[in-house]
């Protein structure tokens, strides 16, 4: 996938049909120095935007490979595009995550994009956990290397909260004491 070339289209689209999004997942921990081969993107987006969304997909000849009531998967069968998945929002939680989003820099300051901050990027590694127990080895390397990383920025209240919601404020306990400064 040619991340520059998809995310300068996208993102053009997106900010011009006015999207609510955010960009989460493995791609979106390279922000917050935690870099790990990934293969595709991920995006929070309003689920009232999702027409919007289809039709810029369409737009670059994405095809939906997969869909539900909560997320939405599209594959190019163009390679440098590759693939996308859109989480969508339609819970006061996952809105107040689009809406404190921050904008980033990226890719030698060519493209301005709309990312999760740290603590929500956690929250949805914790939900992937919680709803599949083999991707805990994965997520919750993910997990620990941006608490590492990014210590000194973290609002651990805020972390806590998250931690508490899917029943694991030990693990919580466990990283902010190990972590927190």
């Amino acid at each position: 996938m040619n991340f520059k070339k998809v995310l300068k289209l996208i993102i053009k689209d997106f900010e011009e049909s006015s999207v609510s999004y955010s960009l989460m997942g493995g791609f979106a921990l390279g922000i917050y120095e935690v870099f790990r081969a990934t293969i595709d993107m991920d995006f929070l987006v309003d689920v009232k935007d999702l027409d919007k969304v289809k039709q810029i997909m369409k737009k670059y000849m994405y095809k939906t490979i997969y869909e539900t009531e909560n997320v939405i998967q599209f594959d190019s069968d163009i390679k440098e595009m590759g693939s996308i998945d859109f989480i969508l929002s339609k819970r006061n939680i996952s809105n107040k995550m689009l809406l404190d989003s921050d904008e980033y820099e990226i890719l030698n300051n060519e493209i301005k994009i709309k990312v999760l901050k740290i603590e929500d990027l956690v929250a949805f590694k914790l939900q992937a956990i919680n709803n599949d127990i083999t991707r805990k080895k994965k997520d919750w390397n993910d997990i620990v290397q941006i608490i590492e990383k990014n210590n000194s920025k973290i609002k651990w209240n805020k972390l806590k909260e998250y931690f508490e919601l899917f029943d694991m404020l030990k693990e919580f306990i466990y990283l902010k004491n190990k972590y927190y400064e």
